[in-house]
């Protein structure tokens, strides 16, 4: 987990690129070749600091990866929808 936390790190750090002034939400999908998943990402400004502070992390994988799916794309979607009702019980009512 700490690897997928550094990374989705650098991907908040590469979303924001200004002065934060309330806390924030990030929805990143992570497609690859053994699941699939979401993060739902929250951080708040960091005094002093050159990434945001996350403070709170939501994660949820699906099997098989997105790539199993090469041959028949249009069957990916049944795996991606619960991904995307998760995120959406994590992002703030206000925000989606």
């Amino acid at each position: 987990m700490a690897g997928g936390l550094c990374a989705a790190r650098a991907v908040v750090v590469a979303l924001v690129g200004a002065v934060w002034a309330r806390a924030e939400q990030a929805v990143v999908f992570d497609a690859g070749s053994t699941g699939t998943r979401v993060h739902v990402i929250t951080y708040a400004p960091a005094p002093h600091a050159d990434m945001p502070a996350i403070t709170h992390l939501a994660s949820s994988k699906v099997e098989p990866g997105l790539s199993a799916f090469a041959r028949s794309p249009d069957d990916a979607a049944a795996t991606i929808a619960p991904l995307l009702r998760f995120a959406e019980r994590h992002v703030a009512e206000g925000a989606r």
